[in-house]
């Protein structure tokens, strides 16, 4: 079996949130703080969720809860939830004419 490897360059760590007494520090403190009260999982996806890409994260997300077993109302509850707790999330018809769609789907096969 090959193996594929995908190099993306190098990534730069944007260092302006770790800056004391900054506006970017501020915000990230209160961004970490929001985020206190959810599971890594959900918090690791969140910080990894930018607006471009918001659909692939949130289907990422439900696939993966998909596969760990979880029924599909569990995965619509945890990802209406996901999604809300985002900075900018989708509307709901958007979510489900796209995400919930393409999960329930693989939940039929």
């Amino acid at each position: 079996m090959a193996e594929v490897h995908i190099n993306r360059g190098p990534q730069v760590l944007d260092v302006l949130p770790f800056i004391p007494k900054t506006k970017a520090n501020n915000e990230y403190v209160q961004q970490v703080a929001d985020l206190g009260n959810l599971d890594n999982l959900e918090r690791w996806f969140l910080n990894n969720m930018d607006v471009g890409s918001r659909n692939n994260t949130l289907l990422n997300y439900a696939m993966m809860l998909k596969d760990a077993g979880a029924s599909f109302d569990e995965v619509e509850k945890k990802t209406l939830d996901l999604n809300k707790r985002s900075y900018a999330p989708l509307k709901q018809d958007e979510l489900y004419s796209t995400v919930l769609k393409s999960v329930g789907s693989k939940y039929s096969k």
